[in-house]
């Protein structure tokens, strides 16, 4: 069964044969009740294979309801080996950010926002958030300290936690790059 990362015997020829293996993923939301929802449908096939890894990898699949739209975009990786939990184990990692120090440059922001009076220097930074762009979705982290005239030393309020993804798929942001996501 897929959940134990095993897909029965299969010849290599097969796996790369498209007729033979589109892989057929299916989405399923469950709730706490347990009920389960199936969102949407999405296939991928191995275009080719370098010591066992099928390309593309990971493989990027768009989920589609059943109108027709994209409801998600899973990732998965093709591993035609006889015990893959080992490499399956070395690619996937979960990660978490926290904030221990964060510089803000008075001067800076006063310019960049001169009708607030968030950046008064003596006030509390209790209502200044950053935004991190992960998968689609912004998460915020609150500022705490307390803003100083010249440059101001804040912490995050909190730490984020992602799940686990393909380390291989982690991508650093181009220079000059004012947006920047990973998938």
């Amino acid at each position: 069964h897929i959940s134990n990362f095993d897909c029965g015997p299969m010849p290599q020829a097969s796996v790369l044969d498209p007729a033979q293996t589109k892989v057929l993923v299916t989405l399923i939301e469950v709730d706490k009740s347990l009920t389960s929802t199936t969102l949407g449908f999405g296939q991928v096939t191995c275009g080719s294979m370098t010591n066992g890894i099928c390309s593309p990898f990971p493989a990027n699949v768009a989920i589609l309801s059943a109108a027709g739209t994209t409801v998600a975009t899973v990732q998965l990786a093709m591993v035609w080996e006889t015990d893959p939990e080992p490499w399956f184990a070395s690619k996937i990692r979960g990660l978490a950010f926290s904030f221990p120090q964060v510089i803000l440059r008075g001067d800076t922001l006063r310019s960049a926002f001169p009708n607030t009076s968030a950046f008064t220097p003596g006030a509390s930074a209790s209502s200044i958030a950053m935004h991190l762009v992960h998968g689609g979705q912004s998460y915020i982290v609150g500022l705490v300290g307390t803003i100083e005239a010249d440059q101001s030393a804040l912490t995050g309020g909190s730490v984020l936690e992602f799940g686990p993804g393909f380390t291989d798929a982690w991508v650093p942001c181009q220079g000059n790059t004012q947006d920047c996501e990973s998938p």
